[in-house]
């Protein structure tokens, strides 16, 4: 079956999917943290979307090695990674976080989705280039 993880709403069935795949996961690979990465962006590229991630690292070194791991990503560029989080009524709300000190186990226990058993991380990018040209015309008066 051809998952296409970028997906806004998952079906019943593609969560049940997730539900044992993560389940399976963790019960072979406890010290490690089942975490699946949507794409918000057409712009960006990357070739994996599920990753199984050691308990001890830290979110702030984890949200760096996800940054390398993108393709496409200018210098200018800033990544904004949310958690996303599907509510009863089959919508998805994004909560922005920023990197923490926090332990991916920690990080990982408040906010997996509970459908699903992974931590769901919503990746997109926000290009500072056009602001700081922006700012720079408009002080230079161009």
């Amino acid at each position: 079956m051809k998952f296409d993880y970028n997906k806004k709403l998952f079906s019943h069935e593609e969560r049940e999917l997730l539900l044992r795949e993560s389940e399976v996961l963790r019960e072979k690979y406890p010290e490690r943290i089942p975490i699946l990465i949507q794409i918000d962006s057409n712009i960006l590229k990357m070739e994996k979307h599920k990753f199984l991630v050691a308990n001890e690292v830290t979110v702030s070194y984890y949200f760096d090695l996800l940054k390398r791991k993108l393709t496409d990503l200018s210098p200018t560029d800033t990544l904004v990674i949310s958690v996303a989080k599907f509510n009863q009524d089959g919508t998805k709300t994004l909560v922005t976080v920023k990197p923490q000190a926090k332990t991916l186990k920690d990080f990982y226990e408040e906010f997996r989705d509970r459908e699903t058993g992974m931590l769901i991380l919503s990746v997109s990018r926000s290009t500072t280039y056009k602001y700081l040209k922006t700012s720079v015309g408009y002080w230079l008066g161009y």
